[in-house]
């Protein structure tokens, strides 16, 4: 089993056992919103580079925001794919022979939206095998985007920097704590000094509500 794919099945078990069967809506909402995170990370970081700053912070709090939103978008995707019956490795994640612009990025977004919301709706002949092929299209080309922004920001490649993060998203029980999962997970690893706990407590508090966003599940309610 691949990696993606391992990804794949550990994220939707995961969502099934927090927030339980939810429709694609919710991962589709997600993966919007963390699109919307790393445009504006990107914004700020180009004006630090303009500002000269840049060097500095190359693997800084700027480069960090960027491979995390792009970290949750895949989070996201993930879910987003095993709701609809995409198969991730196949289907996504291929490696991509150009980039996207933004505009083409957010047209492929549009696409995978109206798919969703007119399954959902249940309009337009939308089924299951419709809504499928869509999404599938639309999150190939995301993935072509996403994968371009790394390299053009030096960024870690797509697959290092989502495991990294699942590694720290996975520990966090939001049935147990509906609040703070992200900062409990946080102040359970014991290979972390009290310094660096509330360091990235105060982070993590920061961004609760994009990656409380993961809350999504492995198949859609009928």
């Amino acid at each position: 089993m691949s990696n993606w794919s391992i990804l794949q099945q550990e994220v939707s078990l995961w969502a099934l056992h927090n927030f339980g069967v939810q429709g694609a809506w919710q991962p589709m909402l997600g993966l919007t919103e963390e699109i919307g995170e790393f445009i504006a990370a990107r914004i700020i970081y180009g004006q630090q580079l303009a500002a000269g700053i840049g060097g500095i912070l190359h693997h800084g709090p700027s480069v960090a925001a960027l491979e995390d939103a792009i970290a949750d978008q895949c989070i996201y995707a993930l879910n987003l794919a095993q709701i609809c019956g995409i198969h991730f490795e196949k289907n996504v994640s291929s490696e991509p022979a150009e980039s996207l612009t933004d505009a083409e990025l957010f047209g492929a977004i549009a696409l995978a939206s109206r798919a969703v919301l007119k399954h959902a709706q249940g309009i337009r002949g939308y089924g299951d095998a419709k809504r499928s092929v869509e999404v599938s299209v639309a999150l190939a080309l995301w993935f072509r985007w996403a994968s371009h922004q790394t390299k053009e920001f030096d960024l870690r490649p797509v697959m290092w920097s989502t495991s990294s993060v699942w590694e720290e998203v996975k520990r966090r029980d939001w049935k147990k704590n509906p609040v703070d999962a992200n900062i409990a997970a946080w102040s359970a690893r014991p290979e972390s000094s009290s310094q660096e706990q509330a360091a990235t407590a105060s982070q993590e508090q920061a961004a609760t509500a994009p990656q409380e966003q993961v809350a999504t599940a492995p198949q859609e309610q009928k």
